[in-house]
C-alpha cells in the first residue's frame, strides 16, 4: 500500500454505533461483522470523504501527536482489513 492511494468508504457498508467511540460494520458483500474501536471509528469517519492514505497518517499523527511512522506501522494492516473485507476501496495512484 502507497501513501498515495486513494481511500474511499465503499457504498452499501451498514455500520451501528454501539458506543459513544465504538463502531460495528457489515460489508455489503459480507456476512463478516467489523468491530471498530475508538481509533478506527475515527479512521472511519475521516473517511467519509475519500483521502489519501498519506493524508490520512499526516491527520492521525497530528490529532493523536505521534510520529507518522508509527501510525502508518499500526494503520496499514487495519486499512488492508478494511479493504479485503469489502468496506474500503483502495485506488492506487
Amino acid at each position: 500500500m502507497k501513501s498515495t492511494d486513494l481511500l474511499s468508504r465503499r457504498e452499501g457498508v451498514l455500520e451501528a454505533r454501539v458506543s459513544d467511540d465504538e463502531l460495528v460494520l457489515l460489508g455489503p458483500e459480507s456476512e463478516e461483522y467489523f468491530g471498530l474501536d475508538a481509533i478506527a471509528s475515527d479512521v472511519w469517519e475521516r473517511l467519509e470523504s475519500p483521502m489519501t492514505l498519506g493524508a490520512l497518517i499526516d491527520a492521525l499523527a497530528a490529532d493523536y501527536d505521534a510520529p507518522a511512522e508509527r501510525i502508518e506501522a499500526d494503520l496499514t494492516p487495519a486499512i488492508a482489513a478494511l479493504v479485503e473485507g469489502g468496506l474500503l476501496s483502495r485506488a492506487a495512484a
